[in-house]
């Protein structure tokens, strides 16, 4: 009995790690296509510029790219926002096709900087990537992967 018991375990925690590693190989489920992660919410200032943006991208690249939208006020949505160290609403995330994340907007973007952004990781785009290996924050508030403090802020000095 016991090592039946046992059999089940090991089959579950075989299955989950091979489920896991087979996530990882496809772009964190996003089938090895890029992804772009949309954290907005409606008290969000810049809603009512953003949201008709976002419409309009989804439409132009469609199932090219794997869509998330976050609401960032969904109380719901807190784990998502905290795994991606999430700060402003709102934020894009752009994310290759091997799961990295490679470009963060935060706050209102234009539709064309995004547009591009997006384009430069669809595979067979003749655009080449807009950023180097590692990852970039854009426009106002570079922000270190993984951190919510502000560098490379330019001081100003006393009077």
């Amino acid at each position: 009995m016991r090592s039946k018991r046992l059999g089940w375990i090991l089959t579950i925690i075989i299955t989950a790690v091979m489920m896991g590693l087979l996530m990882g190989l496809v772009g964190c489920g996003s089938q090895g296509k890029p992804e772009v992660m949309v954290f907005l919410g409606k008290s969000s200032k810049s809603y009512s510029t953003m949201k008709p943006v976002v419409d309009k991208l989804q439409k132009k690249y469609g199932k090219k790219v794997t869509w998330v939208n976050v609401d960032f006020d969904d109380p719901a949505s807190k784990g998502e926002i905290d795994k991606y160290h999430v700060s402003m609403n709102p934020t894009v995330i752009l994310i290759n096709s091997q799961g990295q994340i490679k470009e963060t907007y935060m706050g209102s973007a234009r539709e064309d900087m995004l547009s591009a952004a997006i384009e430069s990781y669809i595979p067979g785009t003749s655009k080449k990537q807009t950023s180097q290996p590692g990852s970039v924050t854009t426009p106002a508030t570079p922000v270190t992967p993984g951190s919510s403090i502000p560098v490379n802020v330019p001081q100003t000095s006393g009077p």
